[in-house]
């Protein structure tokens, strides 16, 4: 974690918000294995939202890059229930 993310997360603890603090830490962990994947994936298309796969028109799949915990899933999977994506999940 950066400087600054590490920061954040004292004071989410500092301030009795131990679920805020998991929360930081926990976008910080996506960002860091986005950027992995990334590099191990450049034949994806990237977006703000993660990415698609190479010709997402025509193969129609979408992926996404996410903690694997079960409640993430299946709230990502209620929200985006009209599209096909693979999880990569960490």
């Amino acid at each position: 974690m950066s400087a600054q993310e590490r920061l954040a997360v004292a004071r989410a603890r500092a301030a009795g918000e131990a679920w805020r603090a998991g929360l930081l830490q926990a976008q910080a962990r996506g960002r860091w294995v986005e950027a992995q994947v990334r590099k191990q994936f450049p034949q994806l298309n990237w977006s703000s939202v993660g990415p698609v796969g190479p010709d997402v028109q025509h193969d129609g799949l979408a992926y996404d890059v996410m903690s694997g915990t079960v409640s993430n899933m299946t709230k990502h999977a209620k929200r985006m229930s009209d599209v096909l994506f693979r999880f990569i999940t960490f």
